[in-house]
């Protein structure tokens, strides 16, 4: 038996005396370097993704405001656009109403309607001057609050107190 515990002794001996263990202590001392160099690596690449980031980040705001302005431009001029065609509507059907209808008051009264339809006014009105006078009355109507207004005259002598009133 004793021949058996030192062939093992022996072949202990000979695996500790193999420099693997120096070996093994390199290659790990390698690939702590590697790693510790991967990982300079690494906070040098995540910093410039943080700056890009915030390059981006910036772009992209920019990017929003002039879009929220260049909205905001496009929805006026839509806006203008309306109410120029509103106003194209309304001149085209007075021309038509002009062209088509016999009397004055019938052309005023439809002048009155199309105001108040296309152009969008809540009301509006015409006046004559009354002859050898100082004041107007209302011949043609249209839109909310006829009835205060529809027997009212207007004066145009800024020494009336009635003509300084505003006509609501």
């Amino acid at each position: 038996m004793q021949s058996y515990y030192a062939r093992q002794f022996s072949l202990f001996s000979e695996i500790l005396s193999i420099p693997i263990k120096n070996d093994t202590l390199n290659l790990y001392a390698l690939y702590e370097r590697e790693t510790t160099k991967l990982i300079e690596r690494n906070k040098t690449y995540n910093g410039l993704l943080l700056i890009i980031s915030f390059i981006f980040l910036g772009f992209i705001s920019t990017s929003l405001y002039l879009l929220a302005t260049t909205n905001k431009n496009l929805t006026q001029t839509m806006s203008d656009l309306e109410m120029q065609k509103s106003l194209y509507q309304a001149l085209s059907e007075a021309n038509q109403r002009v062209y088509n209808l016999a009397s004055k008051q019938e052309i005023f009264d439809a002048i009155t309607v199309i105001a108040t339809t296309y152009m969008k006014v809540a009301s509006c009105w015409i006046g004559q001057k009354i002859k050898h006078s100082d004041e107007i009355e209302i011949i043609s109507f249209s839109g909310i609050g006829k009835e205060p207004v529809q027997n009212s005259v207007i004066s145009i002598d800024d020494t009336k107190p009635d003509a300084k009133a505003p006509l609501v």
